[in-house]
């Protein structure tokens, strides 16, 4: 005699035995407006937590590749998921955008976004940005900050400064090396 049990496969923005329960997640739509009228970007969106001391933990990621001919001006829409439930409150979160050019592997440009409103379950973001021809120079930013291991550049949406680091080293100020020992 067999017995059979039914059993729930939530997505992963519910949980529970019948799925019935949200996860906590921010919902974002983003828009995109390319200057250019063809090629192919790639976009890294993650949601990330930084602390008191500027320390910042990646959670979730969604990455996607957009073809300027076929989809101009279109809508994409996903979630990120918080690692923990309840999310610690007493952290800083944030949305951050990279692009990059998809044929040259060139990067163009950084948008970074706060999440506000931390009590609900679920924060939506609508994001509309405009991607860039190519990267700005560092050159002609005038930098307040010094990066050891990297170069200073400006988010376009706010026009705060970071330092965006060289392969093998992280950190605010690109000062620590990665220890790929660690690396899956």
């Amino acid at each position: 005699q067999h017995q059979y049990a039914t059993r729930c496969f939530c997505p992963p923005n519910f949980y529970g035995d019948r799925c019935q329960h949200q996860g906590e997640r921010v919902a974002i739509t983003l828009r995109l407006y390319p200057v250019s009228k063809q090629g192919i970007q790639s976009f890294f969106v993650s949601l990330i937590s930084e602390n008191n001391q500027g320390r910042q933990e990646l959670y979730s990621y969604h990455q996607f590749s957009y073809v300027v001919e076929n989809n101009c001006g279109k809508t994409f829409k996903f979630f990120l998921l918080y690692p923990t439930r309840p999310k610690n409150i007493s952290l800083r979160y944030l949305i951050r955008i990279d692009a990059y050019d998809q044929r040259t592997l060139t990067y163009l440009a950084s948008w970074r976004y706060p999440i506000p409103f931390l009590f609900l379950p679920v924060n939506p973001m609508v994001i509309a940005i405009r991607v860039p021809l190519k990267a700005l120079s560092s050159r002609s930013l005038r930098c307040p900050l010094s990066c050891q291991h990297g170069q200073c550049l400006k988010y376009l949406n706010n026009g705060e400064f970071y330092c965006q680091c060289v392969s093998g080293w992280t950190g605010r100020r690109c000062e620590e090396a990665v220890n790929c020992a660690d690396c899956a």
